[in-house]
């Protein structure tokens, strides 16, 4: 599936900066604390940031789209064994929920 960019007005980028906090948007990426849950409004937010059109997409197309876009393996819900290398994924904790 190839990763759709949209465009965002300046007025929804403030909103999105405004709107954030330490759980979700930083400069440097995604930052969590405590157990990793992310909701899907808090995921499309970062997705729209980020220029991916999230319509008709499930969570894990919109982090795998995310994951391809900042050049990681776009591998998340794969670790079939529950076991992941990937030690610096952001995703990590959401990933290998039970």
């Amino acid at each position: 599936m190839a990763i759709k960019k949209v465009k965002i007005s300046a007025r929804t980028r403030n909103n999105i900066k405004k709107t954030t906090d330490t759980k979700t948007i930083q400069s440097s990426g995604l930052k969590r604390k405590g157990n990793g849950n992310i909701t899907i409004n808090k995921l499309k937010e970062i997705a729209k940031f980020k220029g991916i059109n999230t319509y008709k997409m499930r969570k894990a197309e919109i982090i795998k789209n995310i994951q391809r876009l900042e050049g990681n393996f776009d591998c998340f819900g794969t670790a079939a064994t529950g076991y992941c290398d990937q030690n610096g994924c952001i995703w990590i904790t959401e990933c290998l929920k039970p």
